[in-house]
């Protein structure tokens, strides 16, 4: 089994959205549980946000990426720019896939199950709570097990966990994370306030990260529009996408 916690991080302008995190194995990501919590307490910090934590000195965030390193498998995420989202996706049938932060939930569950760089194993998602209805967010995970090959269905048998930073601890390294993704993200637009130097320091290695292109959402738009045709054949115009 593996365990995945990501979180968001976006860019108003540019319009850049992430969602991004760690996967590893329960014992060691147990052990970076603790470690991060008895790190920042040793700070004498509150929690941790990385939107405030981005001004500590480097070398107190080297630390954090190097307790990431030691005990995650890998970094996972997904990143877009939110313009080509919204132009891209206008004419798909469930309009909740515009929001940024839903279709990024979408596309990383499918991204991450069918990744064969992290083997078969099962893997439990978490993500941090989000102002989405929650029946809705689990028929989309419903309909992706429906619709995915079988190998990457049985991988993701445990519906995802939504929970806050307090409650949920390593979601405040896929914070992290999903924050130096989005840079490096900028960067790659030249929009980037950080030294590329620093940004490419921060990344966890490896990083498995889909920066999605105008084909890309292509695909999925097309994808979605021909499984809606046939679910409508099956059920009549009353159909909903989930």
């Amino acid at each position: 089994m593996l365990h995945l916690y990501a979180d968001d991080s976006k860019a108003d302008e540019p319009g850049v959205f992430v969602l991004q995190g760690i996967i590893g194995h329960p014992e060691p990501m147990a052990r970076l549980k603790d470690k991060w919590s008895h790190t920042i307490s040793e700070w004498d910090l509150p929690a941790f946000k990385m939107n405030k934590a981005n001004r500590w000195r480097p070398r107190r965030l080297k630390i954090l990426r190097d307790l990431i390193q030691q005990h995650a498998v890998a970094s996972v995420g997904i990143g877009f720019e939110i313009g080509m989202l919204r132009e891209k996706m206008q004419q798909h049938p469930e309009q909740l896939m515009l929001n940024p932060y839903f279709f990024a939930f979408t596309s990383l569950i499918g991204f991450t199950a069918k990744l064969r760089q992290l083997g078969g194993e099962q893997i439990e998602f978490f993500f941090d709570h989000q102002n989405l209805d929650e029946k809705l967010v689990l028929a989309a995970w419903d309909r992706f097990r429906a619709s995915a090959p079988p190998d990457a269905a049985a991988r993701i048998m445990v519906k995802p966990t939504f929970g806050t930073e307090q409650k949920h601890i390593l979601l405040q390294p896929a914070d992290f994370c999903a924050w130096w993704g989005r840079q490096w993200m900028l960067k790659g637009l030249g929009q980037s306030t950080r030294p590329a130097e620093q940004v490419g320091q921060m990344q966890i290695d490896p990083s498995y990260f889909f920066r999605m292109n105008a084909c890309d959402f292509d695909w999925i738009l097309n994808s979605d529009l021909a499984y809606f045709a046939r679910k409508k054949a099956r059920l009549g115009e009353s159909a909903t996408f989930y």
